[in-house]
């Protein structure tokens, strides 16, 4: 999160109610999202609006995660539920792509690989959340195997393996395709 007074809230021109924005990568570049009302809207650092859409909610943005891809864009609202949603944008089109359930209140860890189709949401505590964007639409999986909550993703160049770090801490490396841990590192 960015203080009100940053540099991100003074390029968007944040009016006093507006939440905080969140930062992301997308395509390798960072951008800033927003919401004003339920707009949202997204400016890469040089000002240069990106996309602006309406989402159903008021509910502030708790998190953002850019495809590799630059085209993709997943943000989550927080808003008190058991259960956040995560809007995927296009934003080469200016249009919603897909929304899914994933997501907790809390969740601060969110990855999405554009290019592969899916996104992996580490805000199910222990679990991580493994969602094909389709089409066509895969049904969810979890990768279970942490103590703590999940603070930490990254997927390898090529999109076989997934590591996530925890508040337990341990380190993981997960093999995608076959949903098996491959590796554990422990702190200990």
């Amino acid at each position: 999160m960015l203080p009100r007074d940053g540099e991100a809230a003074r390029l968007l021109d944040l009016p006093a109610d507006t939440a905080q924005p969140v930062l992301a990568r997308l395509g390798g570049r960072p951008v800033v999202a927003a919401r004003r009302g339920q707009e949202l809207r997204v400016h890469d650092t040089d000002g240069r609006e990106l996309l602006r859409a309406r989402i159903r909610s008021r509910y502030p943005l708790q998190n953002a995660a850019g495809g590799d891809d630059g085209r993709l864009l997943a943000v989550v609202q927080s808003g008190g539920q058991s259960y956040c949603p995560v809007r995927v944008f296009d934003v080469e089109t200016g249009s919603f792509f897909v929304e899914t359930l994933a997501g907790v209140v809390g969740t601060d860890v969110l990855l999405l690989d554009g290019q592969g189709g899916r996104l992996f949401d580490g805000g199910w505590g222990t679990t991580i959340r493994v969602q094909g964007l389709g089409p066509p639409r895969q049904p969810a999986y979890t990768l279970r195997g942490h103590a703590r909550e999940v603070t930490a993703l990254a997927l390898s160049p090529d999109r076989e393996r997934l590591a996530s770090g925890s508040a337990d801490q341990t380190a993981r490396i997960w093999n995608v395709e076959t949903r098996g841990e491959i590796l554990r590192i422990d702190d200990q």
